[in-house]
């Protein structure tokens, strides 16, 4: 019964993606790599890899761990090794480093064992073990926050069946185990906000399990499928295709087979998401990356074959993933590669091994020199509160507004793009409707360095409601949202018109968005553009002086923040779009 149902789904599967193989991607003018040995002996089968900035110094560290220990950090630059385990643990590849004890430093996740990361020095302290729950190690680890309650979770996946383990977490030393059945093969593990509903996804496999809005324990998740695929699969999630929607990369990962990319639709409910094949054949891919790696805006894909050829492999998106070219970077046969910025020069450098035995830790700098597009902005979007329905029109609309005005556009939630290399392509980053806490320190010390060197800030909305406890944004920003009535029409009189986002404005200006209230009046610390009148609506709490944009020059850049935004219509409303045009281009200096 198992082999017809496969030859069954083979057969449909077939049949489902011939229409849009893509053909083998030809090669493009080649990146440029250099290969740099950061240790010559990795511990015994290195089956565990993770990037992070262990001691605190803003740089990636590499974490490395046998099959059996020890489990080693290498310092960035130099590259010393320390060992935070010799043993006590079983690795199978899952291991991942976060901030489990909330206490700024990052700590270590292998299997069912998490370390402590001592802090000041660790490379001089011991680092505690602490067993989450019984059991051994995990071919998958990922840690994210799923109920949104600021402490994080883990979520892990072992080899041998589809069920995925989440770890609630209590305390430090406390957590609670819920297994879920995925239904969807052995390998393969991802969060993901895929309905974007603020509320982090899984995807395992060719499955979605959507988060039933944070009661991570006690409601149900339920699946969705989105492909079929080889019960042994590596997945990444990004947006490949600019519709600010999470699509899906896959590999095989445990034989030869192709990749493909899923293209998430607008309900992403619906089964069999489309099939994008980006190659016909790898052999043996257990592991992916999506990273933009030529700095061009789009994401793009990196894998390496741990067997036949080894070749390392760099797939470039040419244009929101209708057309790859294939870069083959070396032949090292590297295990479930790591890709990210780690020499700090803000392109994307990667990280591999060999899958068993003993070989060298190996890092390929990419050493192209890119030259970024002189007139681009970044909008970001990450909600860790409410989430505005307004932001997937309002990411369309400035991407229209660059379009027809010459500047390029880039989308994204990931605040891992929050470092100053990445952040200096840029002339100006639109916070849109981003709301709570959505940059880590290492992020916000990296975008303050940002404005200092001269760089732009665009406020929508709720980007008001955004890092409460960081009184330099705060400041930046102008003032922090207080609190709102119910949207209504009012009447909006004009200050100033010498200023782009107010010039072509009628005074006054009449139309419908939620306003709100701040929690103090800008005035004196900003130029204020534009005011309500309290008395054409019901519920606003700031009297005859009401700010609701205005402008400032702030330690060393520009910041512009408006309060409209709320609506999904406010981003086809031509005077709107008119203000928000003026802001972008002050703050970008354009």
């Amino acid at each position: 019964m198992r082999r017809s149902g496969r030859l069954l789904g083979s057969l449909l599967l077939t049949a489902l993606v011939a229409s849009v193989v893509a053909p083998v991607p030809v090669r493009a003018a080649d990146l440029s790599f250099s290969r740099t040995v950061i240790a010559p002996d990795s511990p015994e089968c290195p089956c565990g890899k993770a990037l992070g900035d262990v001691n605190g110094d803003g740089r990636p560290d590499v974490i490395v761990a046998g099959n059996a220990g020890p489990l080693v950090w290498y310092a960035n630059p130099d590259w010393a090794g320390s060992v935070i385990a010799a043993g006590g643990f079983t690795a199978q590849g899952g291991l991942a480093a976060g901030d489990l004890d909330r206490d700024g430093d990052l700590d270590v996740t292998v299997g069912t064992v998490w370390f402590e990361n001592p802090g000041g020095n660790p490379a001089a302290a011991p680092w505690e073990a602490h067993r989450m729950v019984p059991g051994g190690g995990a071919r998958e680890v990922v840690i994210g926050d799923l109920d949104r309650d600021g402490r994080p979770e883990v979520v892990l996946r072992g080899e041998t069946a589809s069920v995925v383990t989440l770890l609630r977490h209590n305390d430090p030393s406390f957590w609670t185990r819920r297994d879920l059945a995925a239904g969807a093969g052995s390998r393969g593990l991802a969060l993901s906000d895929i309905n974007k509903d603020g509320f982090p996804d899984l995807v395992a496999g060719g499955r979605w399990l959507r988060n039933p809005g944070g009661n991570v324990l006690s409601r149900p998740w339920s699946r969705r499928n989105f492909a079929s695929w080889s019960p042994e699969a590596s997945v990444a999630v990004g947006d490949l295709n600019r519709d600010n929607r999470p699509d899906a990369v896959m590999t095989f990962a445990g034989r030869a087979g192709r990749i493909s990319w899923f293209e998430s639709p607008p309900n992403p409910a619906k089964p069999r998401w489309p099939e994008r094949v980006i190659d016909r054949r790898v052999d043996t891919a257990p592991g992916v990356s999506l990273v933009d790696i030529d700095r061009d805006g789009d994401p793009d894909v990196v894998t390496s074959e741990s067997r036949g050829q080894g070749r390392l492999l760099i797939y470039r998106n040419e244009g929101q993933g209708a057309r790859w070219t294939r870069q083959v970077a070396g032949t090292p046969a590297l295990h479930d590669i790591r890709a990210a910025d780690v020499d700090g020069d803000g392109d994307a450098d990667i990280l591999g091994t060999m899958p068993f035995g003993s070989g060298p830790v190996e890092l390929w700098e990419n050493e192209t020199e890119v030259q970024p597009v002189v007139n681009r902005i970044l909008v970001f979007s990450k909600t860790a509160g409410f989430r505005h329905s307004s932001i997937e029109p309002g990411i369309a609309a400035i991407r229209s507004l660059g379009a027809a005005n010459g500047f390029e556009v880039d989308a994204t939630e990931d605040a891992g793009q929050f470092t100053l290399a990445n952040l200096n392509r840029y002339k100006a980053i639109v916070f849109l409707s981003t709301t709570g806490d959505v940059l880590n320190e290492a992020q916000q010390n990296a975008f303050m360095s940002y404005i200092r060197g001269g760089g732009g800030y665009v406020g929508v909305h709720a980007a008001a409601d955004t890092e409460y406890g960081w009184s330099w944004y705060g400041d930046l920003m102008g003032a922090y949202f207080a609190r709102h009535p119910a949207p209504a029409p009012a009447r909006i009189r004009v200050e100033h018109r010498n200023h782009p986002s107010t010039s072509a404005l009628p005074d006054p200006w009449n139309r419908t968005d939620e306003w709100y209230d701040f929690q103090r009046n800008p005035r004196g610390r900003v130029t204020v553009l534009l005011t309500l009148d309290e008395s054409s609506y019901s519920g606003g709490q700031m009297g005859n002086d009401h700010p609701i944009a205005w402008y400032h020059e702030f330690d060393g850049g520009r910041a512009w923040y408006t309060g409209g935004g709320h609506t999904d219509e406010s981003f086809s409303e031509p005077q709107f779009l008119q203000h928000l045009l003026g802001g972008i281009r002050y703050a970008a200096g354009l």
